[in-house]
C-alpha cells in the first residue's frame, strides 16, 4: 500500500504545479487532484490504521481570483486486546477564495480565505478531537522561483490562523515547500507543516 500511495503521489505531483501555491491558476483554468495516504501505527497491545483520500480543486475565476475546495475522507480502524473500532467519513471539507496580490516574473504573493468543517464522530478515531467544528482560515502565501534552467527550482511558504468553532482550540499554521522540476513530466515536492 505504501508503494501504491507513493506512485499515486508522484503521478499527481507530475500533473501540475504545486498545490495550494501563491501562483493562481490562469483565468478559466481548472485543476483537480486526488491523493491517497495510508497510515499505520502499531504497538504490542494495539494497532491504528487510516486510509485518507484527499480530493482538491482549483479554478481560475478571473486573472486575480482563484476559487476552490478540498475534501478529505476515508475509513480508520483502531484495535486493542479487547476491541476493534472502525469509523469512516469526511474528516475535513472546505471551500476557499485566493486573491493574487502580486505576481512578478520570479515571485508571487497571495491571500487565501477558507471556510470549512472538521468532523469528529467520523473523523477517523483521532484522539483529542471530541467535537465537530466549523472553521475559518486566513493565510498569506509567498513563492519564489530560484532557478529556471537547467532545472526549475522554487520555494513556497504560507502561514496564518485557523479560527475553530465548536469547542476546539484555534490553530496557527505554517507550511513550506521546496520544488524541483527536472522536466515538464516530473515534479518533486518536499514539504513541512507546523500546527
Amino acid at each position: 500500500m505504501r508503494i501504491a500511495s507513493g506512485i499515486a503521489a508522484i503521478v499527481i505531483f507530475a500533473a501540475a504545479p504545486a498545490l495550494a501555491s501563491p501562483w493562481n491558476r490562469a483565468d478559466g483554468a481548472v485543476f483537480v487532484s486526488t491523493r491517497v495516504d495510508y497510515f499505520l501505527s502499531e504497538t504490542l497491545a494495539s494497532q491504528y490504521r487510516r486510509l485518507d483520500t484527499d480530493t482538491y480543486l482549483e479554478w481560475g475565476a478571473t486573472p486575480r481570483l482563484m476559487l476552490g475546495g478540498k475534501a478529505n475522507y476515508g475509513p480508520s480502524w483502531a484495535e486493542d486486546l479487547t476491541s476493534v473500532t472502525q469509523k469512516g467519513g469526511v474528516t475535513e471539507a472546505s471551500i476557499f477564495a485566493q486573491r493574487q496580490i502580486l505576481r512578478g516574473p520570479k515571485h508571487a504573493f497571495a491571500i487565501k480565505l477558507a471556510a470549512g468543517y472538521e468532523g469528529a464522530d467520523i473523523a477517523g478515531l483521532r484522539t483529542g478531537e471530541l467535537n465537530d467544528a466549523e472553521f475559518l482560515d486566513a493565510r498569506l502565501l509567498y513563492g519564489r522561483d530560484i532557478t529556471a534552467k537547467p532545472v526549475k527550482l522554487f520555494a513556497a511558504a504560507e502561514g496564518g490562523i485557523r479560527k475553530r468553532f465548536g469547542g476546539l482550540s484555534d490553530q496557527w499554521r505554517a507550511e513550506a515547500q521546496f520544488g524541483i522540476e527536472p522536466s515538464h513530466r516530473l515534479l518533486v515536492l518536499i514539504g513541512a507543516e507546523a500546527i
